[in-house]
């Protein structure tokens, strides 16, 4: 797992210092976990990570994690103990017999630059599925493959081609493409529903812009004007190209929808 950057971290309600953290707490244990952003010392989209988060536990096959009522005030405590700080916190819920631990730390971010924002990022591709995508679950493995494929191409974020070729989902988001007055996605039962990718198929939906879920072949990219990514730390990213083909960082759909997500996240900031 990823090691605490803040000053605390919690275990089980217990605020710890960092020096106190031990990565053996995870070894051979079953994990799951959520990553939440914090902006103004505001937790973006918290009751809905957490529902995520008992809902990857529930199928990963945790016992009795519906009686688990200390989560919704972790988020805040584990914020409050590091003075409110801005950032990307883990919470993640660990198995060690029949027992269940909750942890939760800040980890280091990488948030998108104002000129990624304005001309968009280019993305690779590689083959690798996840193994029941719906559950967020640690998978070292995948991680560094995909770590390995961004800093040797020099790309912001992989794409993951199923063994049918086609495009499910980045290695940290989700892809959308846009097609005339369309919206496409992979289906949900190919990929982790990201809580960014359900907020911008909800703003879709009140803004009468049609959203469609469905395969997407590799093969099939040139035929789409144009690409974005959504995620916990991106929010909603314009792509400019995937592996050699090129898309329209302009286009007005995406556009539309960075701008109205923006307005979503500081209505949530201001409280109102």
């Amino acid at each position: 797992m990823l090691e605490p950057v803040g000053k605390y971290f919690l275990k089980d309600q217990v605020v710890m210092k960092d020096w106190q953290f031990d990565p053996a707490w995870f070894r051979n244990r079953k994990v799951v976990y959520e990553v939440i952003r914090v902006m103004k010392g505001v937790p973006l989209f918290v009751s809905e990570h957490l529902d995520r988060l008992l809902q990857s536990a529930i199928q990963a096959g945790f016992p009795n994690v519906s009686q688990n009522t200390a989560l919704p005030g972790f988020p805040g405590k584990l914020i409050m103990a590091n003075g409110n700080h801005d950032g990307n916190i883990l919470l993640c819920l660990a198995m060690e017999n029949d027992k269940i631990h909750t942890l939760g730390w800040y980890i280091k971010h990488r948030y998108p630059t104002p000129a990624e924002y304005e001309s968009g990022v280019v993305l690779s591709s590689m083959k690798a599925t996840r193994k029941n995508p719906g559950i967020k679950r640690w998978n070292p493995k995948l991680r560094k493959q995909a770590v390995l494929v961004m800093e040797s191409r020099k790309v912001y974020e992989v794409l993951l081609i199923d063994p049918k070729g086609n495009i499910t989902e980045g290695s940290r988001s989700n892809i959308f493409l846009v097609r005339g007055n369309t919206v496409v996605t992979p289906p949900a039962g190919m990929v982790l529903p990201g809580i960014t990718r359900q907020k911008v198929m909800d703003i879709c939906n009140s803004m009468l812009i049609r959203v469609t879920e469905q395969e997407i072949g590799q093969r099939e990219l040139p035929f789409y004007e144009a690409a974005f990514l959504t995620g916990t730390s991106p929010g909603v990213l314009p792509v400019s190209m995937i592996n050699n083909v090129r898309f329209n960082t302009a286009n007005s759909i995406v556009r539309k929808l960075m701008d109205v997500y923006e307005g979503l996240v500081s209505t949530i900031i201001s409280g109102k």
